[in-house]
């Protein structure tokens, strides 16, 4: 028996793609687009300078400084930092495979001692290279510093400034709590943590709002934090409270919907502490001859934090070592008023800003929730063998800072002056949309120049405002249907456009947007009712008439599609997609010589478009003529090496001249480029069969059921069923 049906596939181009409304959003309101000048770029670059310039010139008179206390033994006389051979070896071992000394690398480290030994591969044991870099790295936390205060305010207080952001910046940047961080070579873990954290939230930020390919660097960077301090462990629980507040507006779905953005920081975060328990032997200090019990050293922190932020508001008193002894309970007076003092601080801070979710509030919560949770491991968990380090104040004080200068500015009631020229628009906008929070106009176009971005969460939050200021603000409601759409929230999106169109029916776009998803919900009788509408109120709309034609062509109707596709080619003679399906339409009435005239057409406009090609070899294999028909998918291949339907169609034109072993090979391409490509797996039954490979026929006959239990193409050859499924597969 011979079998001899195909299964052959025509692309018919359904797109709602560029020429739609839903993609392009300049349209909805070309009046009013946000663009960036260069009076933004002139401020933000001075900030940044100073954020560079001013630390590395304060600290700069360090950098003949010798090396002290701990640099001896983990710089001088560290064998392991001095020969880049078999680095990897040196840098991250178990403690069990390797004597422990302290002259030696710490395996948790690995980040820090790569640097020492980078160090001394370019300037051996010559202080000066070792500070230069210490100094640049605190230069570079500082401007990161900058940034992210900057990300914190525009979203709280919908403003871009330097000023704010450059105040917090530079207190981190210059307070002399930090000398004994950046000017001490040994403590460059800090600095190197500290820089791959904030790194790592700024990245993660960037890709949360733009869905972008910044996500697995924000992950690296979170990685590179941990093996640089354990410290940077704290870095998911900052980045949930700065989605929670910031992100969310204290929203615990708006969360849960992003949680698989934050599941892998916790992940990394648990396979961090296990790796260190069983890898290295301890989550303690791994370097410390003798640790101090947990339980005395956790309840001196309560005193030792008190201190902290006395030595942040008073400058003074700074050493290496601090003589504090761990308390022995609970009960002595110093640790006694400290849990009173730092918890009573805590829960107040903690309930007044939840109960009056301001700006200043968030800002105060994730102030308090940061310094608190980056003190955290050195302070509990992580046991060492002193009760007061200067150096891990480094990171926690950031928060500090924020919370600090927002209450300081709120207090005194200190205006924060913003860029001025942030918008194209008139300078009275720019004044209402600081002073008068209620403006929706101003809203509006935040939202506008955040979805122009990408931004769709942030731009999300301003549409949503713009409309609690302004019900009636139609174009609000369309730009956030627009979003919802992108967000795949269809049924949101349909009650934003029926809401702008309830509030200004003749806004024609509003109504093509509306039809667009109505047309994707296959709802053909909505979608054509408001496609019309939109024609009726925008005449000669594009866009409207090709999606019209889609949808007649989606239901069969060919009269009616091919009139509103020349209705589209009439008003745009460019218009790739309306040639193409009309080459589709009169292909399907087998007309092939007007179908390829609509496909060389396309080729005319876009010599490299891979669907005319194809197209074109499937009309010539209707017409037998093979030769063309193969040259035809030959060239669709050679301009994307992965269409698939031109593999199953070579495989086609030789299956049908019994050339099964080349059809099997380009059937075998098509499954290579997808392995659950039906239409290949099918014909791969029909190849092996008319081989008599009965055996391999049944295994892709098993495959093919597989991806479709209900497979009618196959189903329909009863004979050929009939045999195959008497075949054993060995």
């Amino acid at each position: 028996m011979q079998a001899n049906l195909l299964n052959r596939v025509i692309y018919l181009e359904v797109w709602y793609g560029e020429d739609t409304e839903l993609k392009d959003k300049r349209r909805v309101n070309p009046d009013i687009i946000v663009s960036k000048n260069r009076n933004f770029n002139l401020y933000t670059f001075l900030a940044v300078l100073a954020c560079f310039m001013l630390p590395y010139i304060v600290y700069f008179n360090s950098i003949n400084a010798p090396f002290v206390f701990d640099d001896k033994a983990k710089i001088v006389e560290n064998p392991d930092i001095k020969s880049l051979v078999d680095i990897g070896d040196k840098l991250i071992f178990s403690y069990k495979d390797k004597e422990r000394t302290f002259m030696s690398n710490d395996p948790s480290r690995p980040v820090t001692y790569l640097s020492f030994a980078l160090n001394y591969y370019f300037g051996k044991l010559q202080t000066q290279g070792y500070h230069i870099v210490n100094i640049l790295f605190h230069c570079l936390n500082t401007m990161l510093v900058f940034f992210f205060t900057r990300k914190i305010v525009s979203l709280t207080y919908n403003i871009y400034t330097v000023i704010f952001p450059i105040i917090v910046a530079l207190f981190f940047g210059l307070h002399p709590a930090n000398v004994n961080t950046v000017a001490y070579i040994f403590s460059r873990s800090d600095l190197l943590a500290t820089f791959f954290y904030l790194l790592s939230l700024l990245l993660f930020l960037k890709s949360i709002d733009a869905r972008s390919k910044f996500y697995p660097l924000s992950l690296m960077c979170f990685v590179l934090a941990l093996f640089s301090k354990q410290i940077a462990i704290t870095l998911p629980l900052i980045i949930l409270s700065f989605d929670y507040l910031f992100l969310s507006n204290y929203s615990y779905s708006q969360v849960f919907r992003k949680i698989s953005y934050h599941l892998p920081y916790w992940v990394l975060a648990l396979v961090f502490v296990l790796f260190r328990y069983f890898y290295f032997g301890s989550i303690g200090d791994l370097e410390a001859g003798r640790l101090i019990d947990w339980f005395p050293y956790f309840i001196s922190q309560f005193y030792v934090i008190l201190r902290y932020i006395q030595m942040l508001f008073v400058p003074g008193g700074y050493c290496f070592d601090h003589a504090i002894p761990p308390a022995s309970s609970i009960l002595e007076l110093h640790i006694f008023l400290s849990i009173i003092i730092l918890g009573g601080a805590i829960v107040f801070i903690a309930y007044k800003g939840y109960i009056i979710r301001s700006g200043l509030s968030k800002i105060c919560i994730f102030s308090l929730i940061w310094f608190i949770s980056v003190l955290f491991p050195t302070s509990s968990f992580f046991p060492t063998t002193n009760t007061l380090v200067e150096n891990r104040m480094y990171l926690a004080e950031i928060g500090f800072w924020l919370g600090v200068i927002s209450i300081y500015l709120s207090l005194f009631r200190v205006k924060v002056p913003h860029d001025s020229t942030l918008f194209r628009n008139n300078k009275l906008l720019l004044v209402l949309s600081i002073n008068i929070p209620s403006n929706s106009r101003a809203l509006y176009n935040l939202g506008l120049e955040l979805y122009e971005r990408k931004q769709f969460y942030s731009a999300r939050k301003y549409y949503e405002k713009a409309i609690f200021f302004d019900p009636n603000h139609a174009k609000a409601y369309n730009n956030l249907g627009l979003l919802l759409y992108d967000l795949r929230e269809y049924e949101n999106a349909v009650t934003m456009f029926g809401k702008a169109t309830e509030i200004d029916p003749s806004m024609g776009i509003a109504f093509f947007n509306l039809g667009t998803i109505f047309h994707q919900m296959k709802n053909y009788k909505k979608a054509e009712m408001c496609y019309m509408k939109s024609l009726e109120v925008k005449q000669k709309y594009i866009p409207a008439y090709y999606n019209l034609g889609k949808l007649y062509h989606d239901i069969g109707k060919l009269r009616e599609a091919t009139h509103y596709y020349f209705m589209a080619i009439h008003a745009d003679p460019l218009n790739i997609k309306a040639l193409s399906n009309l080459g589709n339409i009169y292909f399907e009435n087998k007309d092939y010589e007007g179908a390829d005239k609509y496909y060389k057409e396309v080729l005319k406009i876009d010599l490299n478009n891979v669907k005319a090609h194809y197209n074109r070899g499937l009309i010539y294999s209707a017409l037998k003529n093979h030769q063309k028909s193969s040259q035809c998918y030959m060239k669709a291949l050679q301009i994307d090496p992965r269409h698939i339907d031109s593999y199953n169609s070579l495989g086609n034109l030789f299956f049908e001249q019994s050339d099964y072993r080349t059809a099997e090979y380009y059937y075998l391409k098509a499954i290579e480029v997808n392995p659950n490509y039906l239409q290949a797996h099918n014909n791969l039954v029909l190849v092996y069969f008319n081989s008599g490979l009965y055996q391999k026929a049944r295994a892709e006959l098993d495959i093919a059921l597989r991806l479709s239990p209900q497979n009618n193409f196959l189903y329909s050859n009863k004979d050929l069923m009939k045999i195959l499924k008497s075949v054993k597969v060995k």
